[in-house]
């Protein structure tokens, strides 16, 4: 999807797709993995209840 909007002659749509790489790029993928993980989860119950449990079990905590 990305590469076709990346070859399209519509300059919009080769912005939005060169702003996406741009983005992407620079973020590791195990970053992008643990944000769609505990992001998207806290997103879709609404609470912080992810953030509760993680620092419950930390070693530092």
């Amino acid at each position: 999807m990305v590469a076709a909007a990346k070859l399209s002659r519509s300059r919009t749509l080769r912005i939005i797709g060169d702003a996406y790489t741009r983005l992407f790029r620079g973020i590791p993928e195990l970053l992008i993995i643990y944000l769609f993980y505990f992001g998207g989860s806290s997103a879709l119950t609404g609470s912080s209840a992810c953030r509760l449990s993680w620092s419950a079990h930390s070693p530092l905590a």
